[in-house]
C-alpha cells in the first residue's frame, strides 16, 4: 500500500497504525502524514497531510501533469479526464471509466483528486470501478432514436411562476428515453414509480393555528422561517409524546388550513417504493392539480413520525389559485408548441444503473438538446410568443 502513498509525502515516513477502516502514516515527529482509506477492506483513497516544498502557484497544465502522475502512481491509466477546475483554494480533477464500445462515461466510477494551488496533492478517492456494461443485442442508430423522440409528445400544457402564473408549454418529464430496441421508455412505466398515484383526500376538520396544531402538545417551540418561496414550519425536539390522532389526517388538516376552498383540488402524491423506513418516520407530498395540470414543484410537503403521530416540519409553498379561472389561453397550440420542441430535442446513448445491480449498467438512448444555450433542457415554450426559455444550469 505504501506505494501509493510515499510518493505524495515529502518527508520519511517511519511509523503506521492499522485498523479496519484505515492506515494511518507518521513521520519521525509523530505527526500524521497520510491517510490510507478501506471500505469493506477494499482500498478506495489515501489523504495526504502537508504542503508542497514551494509556494509558487502551479499553472492548469502542470495541475494536468501531476494528474496523470497520480494515474501512473495509482495504477488507472484507463480513467479519462472529465473536468479540472480551479477555485481559489485548489484544483480538482474528475476522471471516468469509459466504456470501450462506444466511448461512454460511466457515471459513479473513476477517480477525484484534489490539488493544493502549489501543486501538492490532497486527496484522491477512487470510486466503484468494477462495473459491467450489460449489451443489447440490437442498437439502434442515434438517428433513429432521434427520430422516435420527435414523434412523442415533447411539452405540455402548464402553468408557469416565471411568467407570472401564465399558460405556457412545459417540459413534459414522462419521456424518459428510447431503449436499444427502440421502445419508448416513460418514467411512470418505471419499477421506482410504476405504483404511483394521486390520491384524493379525506374530508378533515378545520384547525384554528397551525403552530400550536404542529406543536401537539409538546413543550419545544415552532420555528417558522421563509426561504426561497416556500413557508417553512419546523419543531426540534426529543419529546415523546404520542396523538392518538392518525398522522395523515393531521396533516391534511394542514393541507386543508393553507388551501381552503381550493383544498379538493390537492392531492395525496403516493409513491409507495420511494418509503424509507416508513415505520418510523414519512413525508407526505400534497400536490395541487388545475385542469390536469399539476403542480409538483409547489408541493405541500409534510414530514412526519409514524410513531408518535406528531409532525416535524411543514413546507408550503403559496399558489395564487384565484387568478387561475381568469387566465388567457395561450393563443399558441400544443401541436405548435410539440413542432418547435421536435425542432431542438436529439437523443444521446448514455447508460443507466440497474435498480437491483449496482454494479451493473445498460445502454439507453436519453433525450438531449445540444443547442441549448444553457446547456439544458427545455423550461417552457411562451404560449403566446413561441419563444424558447431553457432551464438554467449556470453556464
Amino acid at each position: 500500500m505504501e506505494q501509493y502513498i510515499v510518493p505524495f509525502v515529502n518527508e520519511q515516513i517511519v511509523s503506521s497504525t492499522v485498523d479496519e477502516h484505515k492506515t494511518s502514516y507518521f513521520n519521525e515527529a509523530g505527526k500524521l502524514v497520510a491517510e490510507a482509506n478501506f471500505s469493506d477492506g477494499q482500498f478506495y483513497g489515501a489523504v495526504f497531510y502537508g504542503k508542497s516544498v514551494t509556494d509558487e502557484q502551479i499553472t492548469q497544465q502542470q495541475a494536468h501533469d501531476i494528474v496523470k502522475r497520480v494515474q501512473t502512481i495509482f495504477e488507472q491509466p484507463q480513467f479519462k479526464l472529465q473536468s479540472l477546475t480551479c477555485t481559489n483554494d485548489e484544483y480538482v480533477a474528475v476522471l471516468k471509466w469509459h466504456e470501450p464500445l462506444y466511448d461512454i462515461a460511466i457515471p459513479n466510477t473513476g477517480m477525484t483528486i484534489t490539488i493544493s494551488l502549489t501543486g501538492f496533492v490532497e486527496d484522491v478517492t477512487l470510486q466503484e470501478n468494477d462495473v459491467t456494461i450489460q449489451y443489447p443485442e440490437q442498437l439502434i442508430t442515434q438517428e433513429q432514436a432521434r427520430a422516435i423522440l420527435q414523434q412523442q409528445q415533447i411539452v405540455t400544457l402548464g402553468i408557469v411562476e416565471e411568467l407570472g402564473w401564465q399558460y405556457a408549454y412545459k417540459q413534459k418529464y414522462d419521456l424518459y428515453g428510447v431503449a436499444p430496441d427502440g421502445t419508448v421508455r416513460f418514467w411512470y412505466d418505471e419499477e421506482v414509480v410504476s405504483e404511483a398515484s394521486f390520491q384524493p383526500l379525506p374530508q378533515v376538520q378545520e384547525i384554528a393555528d397551525v403552530r400550536s396544531f404542529i406543536q401537539g402538545g409538546r413543550q419545544a417551540n415552532v420555528e417558522q422561517m421563509t426561504r426561497d418561496e416556500d413557508l417553512y414550519w419546523r419543531i426540534e425536539t426529543d419529546e415523546h409524546l404520542v396523538l392518538e390522532e392518525d398522522v395523515f389526517t393531521r396533516a391534511c388538516q394542514i393541507v386543508r388550513h393553507f388551501a381552503g376552498e381550493e383544498y379538493t383540488h390537492y392531492y395525496h402524491e403516493n409513491v409507495p417504493s420511494l418509503r424509507v423506513d416508513e415505520d418510523r418516520y414519512e413525508t407526505f407530498r400534497f400536490v395541487y392539480i388545475y385542469e390536469d395540470i399539476a403542480f409538483d414543484f409547489q408541493a405541500i410537503t409534510i414530514f412526519v413520525n409514524r410513531e408518535t403521530n406528531q409532525i416535524h416540519s411543514v413546507s408550503y409553498v403559496p399558489i395564487p389559485t384565484a387568478t387561475f379561472p381568469t387566465l388567457q389561453k395561450p393563443t399558441l397550440s400544443l401541436e405548435q408548441a410539440n413542432h418547435i420542441a421536435q425542432q431542438f430535442i436529439d437523443a444521446e446513448l448514455t447508460v443507466e444503473r440497474d435498480l437491483h445491480d449496482r454494479k451493473r449498467y445498460s445502454l439507453i438512448y436519453l433525450p438531449t438538446y445540444p443547442t441549448s444555450p444553457t446547456g439544458g433542457n427545455i423550461q417552457y415554450i411562451d404560449g403566446f410568443t413561441g419563444n424558447v426559455h431553457w432551464v438554467d444550469t449556470g453556464w
